[in-house]
């Protein structure tokens, strides 16, 4: 069974509106993949609320990251994935999707797609679509 992980960011301990419109665009995707649907919390935030959001499991990385750094940030993510064994992971567009994740993918030696307007399950696999 595959995993997918949500980037849940947050400022000062409240989830972004971001972290629930992945988690409700994850859903219906793990769903179709017969996947496990899990979140991810980068620092100090209530993560036990993401389970009302569809999240079976939500991983945390403590910790203070209130002034930004790429190699923290991927550090955290790696660790994230690492733990939960995710297959597919889904992070907003900020500072942590646009700098950490690349940086986090690179370590774990993994394929990314950036930007993307749309997820659909094809083949036994999330695609993207990206605008070109």
């Amino acid at each position: 069974m595959s995993t997918i992980l949500v980037i849940a960011e947050h400022e000062s301990g409240q989830f972004k509106k971001t972290a629930f419109e992945l988690l409700g665009k994850a859903s219906p995707l793990a769903s179709e993949l017969g996947a496990t649907l899990t979140a991810g919390v980068i620092g100090d935030a209530p993560a036990a609320e993401l389970g009302a959001f569809g999240a079976s499991t939500v991983y945390q990385v403590g910790g203070d990251f209130s002034n930004y750094s790429g190699d923290q940030a991927a550090s955290a993510i790696t660790a994230l994935v690492k733990e939960s064994g995710a297959d597919y992971v889904l992070a907003p567009v900020s500072y942590t999707g646009k700098d950490g994740l690349p940086r986090a993918v690179a370590r774990l030696n993994g394929g990314q797609a950036s930007d993307c307007t749309d997820l659909r399950v094809e083949n036994g696999g999330i695609v993207g679509v990206r605008p070109m």
